[in-house]
């Protein structure tokens, strides 16, 4: 067993990123970290733990894939987190009373997929040849950063809307220049290591940012977990359940004309369905809690039953 896996390795099938969301909790209800932590400290950790992660984003892209699918990767990214934050505005404002801008604010908020979920999860099945045929843990990844980059632009947007009187570029927001520089970066230094003969994950700076992420990854959940409260849940709740059944129901639809399957859609379905939050609010951190684990489970023991390997015969449903 690899380094890498057993960093992976889960005990009752649960994802590691589980475990280190309560543990969070837990310290916050002990009064150990909570709101002692510095914000500052706290902003600076997630930032360099979402460059990590973006920068393996990158480098674990497929030029060939990406260009083949290039169509569909702007289709999944823009339909479904378009259609959840419209969904989310309409049932905020209706069930929990939001003003239009403010009900769209937090549908950008909650349309915002985690790449500190997928990622991880989709490299770890592409290292076991799971999808990689198709290409779509290139799909998926590629779509997902592009995702962070609209619903982070659309959250600036609608906040600037709100608070600067419409004066606020989109370029300005700083998450936007942020995500599309460090994939940009990361996917051509990718091209490069590959024409000289590196692999994904054996090159240094694939190396250097395992190892990174190794020590970023229970530091970044855990900091989560302490911005949760539980004091707050029923309409929430209520939220998050329509929609992400929106999300998914939109996202099965959009990958059509992929070439995909249907087992190979529902998968990506399910790998859109996890979110990461653009700021920190109590129905953020209550989508995290929910979505994220079930998430990550839901890539980890479906790929198996609804994904091939290179070679492996297609079985009788999957048209």
């Amino acid at each position: 067993m690899s380094l890498q896996e057993k960093r992976e390795k889960r005990v009752c099938g649960l994802p590691p990123l589980l475990g280190m969301l309560l543990v969070g909790m837990a310290l916050r209800s002990v009064a150990i970290v909570g709101d002692s932590v510095d914000p500052n400290w706290s902003s600076s950790i997630r930032n360099i733990a979402l460059v990590v992660i973006l920068l393996r984003s990158g480098l674990g892209l497929d030029p060939k894939a990406l260009k083949a699918m290039s169509l569909v990767v702007f289709r999944l990214a823009f339909v479904p987190c378009l259609v959840e934050t419209t969904v989310v505005a309409f049932v905020s404002h209706f069930l929990l009373d939001f003003p239009w801008l403010w009900g769209f604010m937090l549908g950008f908020v909650l349309a915002a997929v985690s790449p500190a979920v997928v990622v991880p999860c989709l490299l770890q099945l592409s290292q076991q040849g799971y999808g990689v045929d198709k290409g779509i843990l290139t799909l998926v990844i590629a779509a997902a950063s592009i995702d962070d980059v609209i619903a982070i632009s659309g959250f600036g947007v609608m906040l600037g809307m709100t608070f600067s009187e419409g004066k606020q570029c989109m370029l300005d927001v700083p998450g936007f220049r942020l995500n599309l520089s460090v994939l940009s970066m990361a996917f051509i230094a990718g091209v490069g290591f590959r024409r000289q003969g590196w692999g994904d994950d054996d090159n240094p700076v694939g190396q250097h940012c395992n190892a990174a992420w190794g020590y970023l990854q229970p530091m970044l959940f855990a900091l989560i977990g302490t911005e949760i409260q539980l004091d707050t849940i029923g309409l929430g709740v209520a939220t998050l359940c329509i929609s992400l059944t929106c999300r998914v129901v939109t996202t099965f639809f959009v990958v059509l004309g992929s070439g995909l399957n249907i087992r190979e859609r529902f998968f990506v379905a399910l790998a859109w369905l996890q979110k990461a939050t653009v700021q920190v609010l109590t129905i953020a951190v209550l989508v995290i809690l929910i979505s994220v684990p079930i998430g990550a489970i839901a890539i980890m023991t479906s790929a198996p039953r609804l994904l091939q390997r290179p070679g492996q015969l297609p079985t009788a449903d999957a048209v």
